[in-house]
C-alpha cells in the first residue's frame, strides 16, 4: 500500500481545496467540473487523473491569485500522493463588465415584463434560471 502512488487522491485533495481558496475572495467561485482517471477499472490505483478547474471572479487580479493558489496546492498534494501535476489551460477569458447603459436597458425591460429584476454577478448563460423567480406565479 504504502508503494501506491494515487493520482486520484491528489485530485481529490484539490477539489476539497478549491473552495476554501474561493471563499477567501468574497465574489470568488471555483468548481471542479469533471474528473476523469485511467485506468478506469474499479481494481487498479489510479495512474493518471485529468481534471478541470473553473475559477471566476470580476477581478482578473483574484483569478491570478487564485490560479496561483491553486496550482500551489495541486503540486503539495501531488508531493504528499508521490505523483507529479501537469496544468494547461483550456479556455482564458478575462472578465469585461458589461455596459452599466445596458444592464439600466435590460433590467428596464425585465421589470416591465416580470415586475422585477434580480442583478447576477456570474457570466454562464447556465446560472441564469437557478434565481430567476416565475414570471406569473401559479
Amino acid at each position: 500500500m504504502r508503494a501506491r502512488h494515487d493520482a486520484l487522491a491528489a485530485a481529490a485533495k484539490l477539489a476539497l481545496e478549491i473552495r476554501p481558496i474561493a471563499k477567501r475572495h468574497p465574489d470568488a467561485v471555483c468548481t471542479m467540473g469533471s474528473v476523469k482517471t485511467f485506468p478506469g477499472i474499479v481494481t487498479a490505483v489510479v495512474g493518471r487523473c485529468e481534471a478541470t478547474l473553473d475559477q471566476r471572479d470580476l477581478d482578473s487580479a483574484v483569478l491570478a491569485a487564485m490560479y496561483r493558489e491553486a496550482q500551489e496546492k495541486s503540486i503539495q498534494f501531488a508531493a504528499e500522493e508521490g505523483c507529479t501535476v501537469e496544468w494547461s489551460r483550456i479556455w482564458n477569458i478575462a472578465p469585461v463588465p458589461f455596459h452599466p447603459h445596458l444592464i439600466e436597458l435590460c433590467e428596464a425591460a425585465i421589470r416591465e415584463t416580470s415586475g422585477r429584476s434580480i442583478r447576477m454577478p456570474s457570466g454562464p448563460l447556465h446560472d441564469a434560471p437557478k434565481c430567476r423567480e416565475p414570471a406569473f406565479p401559479r
